[in-house]
């Protein structure tokens, strides 16, 4: 414990019992000062909850409501409420760190759950089989809490046992994610710059299989299911190899080892390396992230950052102005209402800073989006709107409503039946997460029986474009995307 908390010094040093009280200068030299001594055995670890030293983070408008972890035990009854508020558990503590400070040593805790996480080559400790087991229980027994299972027939203890091991499973992501927090703003650099890498891979992976959990209940299909059946889809967990299931010889590197491997192999997408391996970010950040299913109330935090991007992309503040809900219902409206159960938010210390929609099948959203969502909004968007008087570019978006928009292909809805699409902030410090925010979408279609997905392009969005051929997506030919203004790029599931 003390060796791991001493501050990296040149030269020869005699380390002692009780840590000094000199400055040691941070990354970008400014000096801080030593924390205090840490507690003595005989005291129980306590987590620090106070902010730091260094300058709070301006807040975002409309913050966040915070609500407390809710843990069943002993047969408490605990409703779906109540469990989907304890993903926001992480959340609660307020920072305001953007990179690493280098303060706070870590806890006793700390040093047992990372032991725990890498215990040994073929072995693991308790923290990662406790892992391994909920993952795997939740996913064998979550047709107790399908959408479209019989609940009649369905064991109430089985559904409240389901939900207490769910419970549990997020309060371990959560306790990883601090874990990944108080490695970076460790005293001691060397060994952060040593263990990072592979705190911030299992972060990373954990957020994906949490937001996945908290998306089963009253999500995930049935085998009754037209659409798909969640058995076909797990079925070749821990029974199939990679090199059966792909149908190809696959190189070794394709699958991870140790426990991010483990949790990897156990989500529907878990053959899918490019989802999953990724090098670590130059610069760590402490900062807190949380992926978890879309509620009601996160649509004005949603219209509002759809909003923020379009005024700095486009430079349109009038129509923003006149409409506050135009780019809100024309980007993210029709899938909120009509499809919000394939829909995920990416939450960090200050609100929502990015979210993923995703529709299962297209061919039956567009008939519910003509049928009832476009009547809607031509109503609530005349062409002859109040305010419209000279403003042609207003005048010509709210004609978007007004236009018939063409049918995609069936070409292009035979191989890829699902559509998506991602917004985030730029202010992001560490953009990994985005890239985990769409895997957790990507998981929910591949659940319910979709094997393919795609996505609209602008041509000029180049760091878009990137980010998703990085992650598999590839551009389909513009004659199977002719009556759409922008590129499609599509992968299979």
């Amino acid at each position: 414990m003390e060796e791991l908390n001493q501050p990296l010094l040149p030269g020869r040093q005699v380390r002692s019992s009780r840590a000094s009280h000199t400055s040691e200068s941070t990354a970008d030299g400014s000096k801080t000062v030593d924390p205090k001594p840490p507690q003595t055995p005989s005291e129980p670890p306590k987590k620090d909850t106070t902010a730091p030293d260094s300058p709070s983070e301006p807040q975002r408008p409309e913050g966040k409501q915070e609500t407390p972890t809710t843990i069943c035990s002993n047969g408490d009854q605990a409703s779906q409420g109540d469990n989907q508020a304890s993903t926001r558990s992480l959340l609660e503590k307020p920072q305001g760190r953007g990179f690493c400070a280098g303060k706070n040593p870590l806890s006793e805790s700390q040093v047992r759950l990372l032991v725990g996480l890498h215990y040994l080559p073929h072995e693991y400790g308790p923290a990662a089989k406790s892992l391994l087991q909920n993952l795997t229980w939740l996913k064998a027994n979550c047709q107790y809490v399908s959408a479209n299972g019989n609940k009649k027939k369905a064991l109430p203890q089985k559904v409240e046992e389901w939900r207490c091991r769910a419970g549990q499973f997020l309060t371990s992501c959560d306790q990883v994610v601090y874990l990944h927090e108080g490695v970076v703003n460790s005293v001691n650099r060397a060994v952060l710059y040593d263990l990072y890498p592979y705190v911030w891979d299992l972060r990373n992976t954990l957020l994906v299989a949490k937001a996945f959990i908290s998306w089963l209940e009253g999500r995930v299909l049935s085998d009754s299911s037209s659409s798909g059946s969640w058995k076909n889809c797990f079925q070749w967990c821990g029974t199939t190899s990679g090199s059966e299931l792909l149908g190809v010889e696959a190189e070794p590197w394709a699958f991870k080892g140790g426990l991010c491997g483990e949790m990897q192999l156990l989500l529907p997408l878990g053959t899918t390396p490019e989802l999953f391996i990724h090098p670590p970010p130059l610069f760590p950040s402490a900062r807190l992230y949380n992926i978890r299913p879309f509620h009601s109330k996160d649509k004005v935090e949603l219209y509002r950052m759809v909003r923020q991007l379009h005024q700095r992309s486009r430079g349109q503040p009038d129509l923003s102005v006149i409409h506050p809900d135009f780019f809100g219902d024309r980007c993210l409206g029709a899938a909120l209402a009509l499809c919000p159960e394939y829909s995920f938010v990416l939450e960090d210390e200050l609100g929502v800073c990015g979210c993923v929609l995703g529709i299962l099948d297209v061919r039956h959203f567009a008939k519910r989006w003509q049928a009832s969502w476009l009547p809607a909004m031509r109503d609530k968007y005349p062409p002859q709107a109040p305010g419209s008087s000279g403003h042609g570019g207003l005048k010509e978006a709210l004609q978007c409503f007004q236009e018939e928009q063409p049918d995609y292909p069936d070409s292009l809805l035979f191989h890829f039946p699902s559509q998506l699409r991602l917004d985030a902030l730029p202010e992001l410090v560490d953009c990994s997460v985005s890239r985990s925010l769409l895997t957790a979408l990507l998981t929910a279609l591949k659940a319910n029986g979709s094997r393919g997905v795609f996505c609209e392009v602008q041509p000029m969005d180049q760091l878009r474009m990137e980010f998703l051929t990085k992650l598999g997506f590839l551009e389909i030919l513009r004659v199977e995307a002719s009556a759409r203004e922008g590129l499609v790029l599509g992968r299979l599931l």
